[in-house]
């Protein structure tokens, strides 16, 4: 992450208000915030842990997002505005920090508090699938 990134910033979620929710999964819940008038992604995940599997293979979805996004900064792809920029990362998210609540109600019972990811808001960002990511389109 560069040197003027948000986390240098000093970005706080203890002093942002969730804006709405973009998006929610039994893994993660994905929030748009304003940092200084710009508009971020906050993508909380839920912090289970599930190790690695007998070949080495992380199960951790939020450590294997968070290699993900690194790669695609590396190799210029989040540069095009087709992945976001990642700026940020957080964890052992207090899901009782007043600006939060309730959005991170359904944290509440996990046995380890969630951790998140700060992302470039991409307004018309769509998901990859086999139907919309074709050779034709790259």
């Amino acid at each position: 992450m560069a040197a003027d990134s948000v986390k240098a910033k000093q970005f706080l979620l203890s002093n942002r208000s969730i804006v709405q929710l973009i998006h929610s999964s039994d893994s993660s819940k994905i929030f748009l915030v304003k940092h200084e008038g710009t508009e971020y992604c906050l993508k909380f995940h839920v912090n289970k842990d599930l190790g690695f599997t007998s070949k080495g293979r992380d199960l951790c979805r939020h450590r294997c997002e968070i290699e993900a996004y690194k790669l695609l900064s590396t190799a210029g792809i989040c540069e095009q505005g087709f992945v976001s920029k990642i700026y940020a990362l957080f964890d052992d998210i207090d899901p009782l920090t007043p600006t939060l609540t309730p959005h991170l109600n359904a944290f509440l019972n996990d046995v380890r508090r969630p951790c998140a990811i700060l992302l470039e808001y991409l307004p018309n960002a769509q998901s990859l699938n086999c139907e919309n990511y074709t050779k034709h389109r790259i």
